[in-house]
Order: C-alpha cells, then sequence, then structure tokens
C-alpha cells in the first residue's frame, strides 16, 4: 500500500509558517535597504519582456503600472499597512512594470516597418554617401 504525503502534515505547515515569519522578519530588519532593489526589479521588468516569447499589447505594461499606482493609492489611503511591507511590495511591483513598459516602449519606437506579404526576387538599387 502506497503512503500518501501532503503539505498538510502538522509539522510541514508549522515549518512553513516559521518560515514565512523569519522571512518577514528579516524583510523588516532590512528596510533602510528596500531602495536598493529598485533598479534590480526595474531590470528584472526589462528581462521579462525580453523573455517573452510574443510580443504582448502595449497597453499591457502601462496597465500594469497604473493597477499597482491604483493598490498603492488604497493601502496608503485605508492606512492598511501599518509596516510599510505592502507598500515596498507595490513599489517594487511598479518598477517591475516600468521596466517591462520602458523595454516595450524601446522596442516600439525603433521597429522597422515590416512587409506584409512576401514579394519573392527582386532588384534593389541605393546609394551609400
Amino acid at each position: 500500500m502506497r503512503q500518501r504525503f501532503t503539505l498538510a502534515m502538522p509539522s510541514t505547515r508549522r515549518f512553513l509558517v516559521s518560515l514565512r515569519i523569519g522571512l518577514l522578519d528579516r524583510l523588516l530588519d532590512e528596510r533602510d535597504r528596500w531602495a536598493l532593489w529598485l533598479p534590480v526589479m526595474f531590470g528584472l521588468g526589462i528581462a521579462v519582456y525580453f523573455a517573452l516569447r510574443f510580443e504582448p499589447p502595449l497597453w499591457l505594461g502601462l496597465g500594469g503600472v497604473a493597477v499597482t499606482a491604483a493598490f498603492g493609492l488604497a493601502v496608503r489611503r485605508r492606512q492598511w499597512d501599518s509596516s510599510g511591507l505592502a507598500i515596498a511590495g507595490l513599489v517594487a511591483l511598479a518598477m517591475l512594470a516600468a521596466g517591462f513598459t520602458t523595454a516595450q516602449w524601446r522596442t516600439a519606437s525603433v521597429a522597422a516597418p515590416v512587409l506584409a506579404k512576401r514579394i519573392g526576387p527582386t532588384a534593389i538599387t541605393g546609394r551609400v554617401s
């Protein structure tokens, strides 16, 4: 008879809770260094854009920035976050979305025209000056 292992075991659950609490404590201890992660998140947003196998719509990046800004304003206005951890997380996500949007904008601004259909062999003339 096979035994099933699940995460519902009390010892595993206790471990995961203590791990989460420990990570949150470490994050709060490093509060004065949170700003150093903003360029990292911006670069990560650029990396996410270039890792995609398809060209996303232009509104996606700006939508991500707008949504995180709206959530940030809601959290700030309602004062749901006493430690500042939620605001810091939302700022990090906004920087990720800003990096994504920057890469997307730059790609769109330097895009060359693409032929809509195949034209076959053709002669091209030109002059380099």
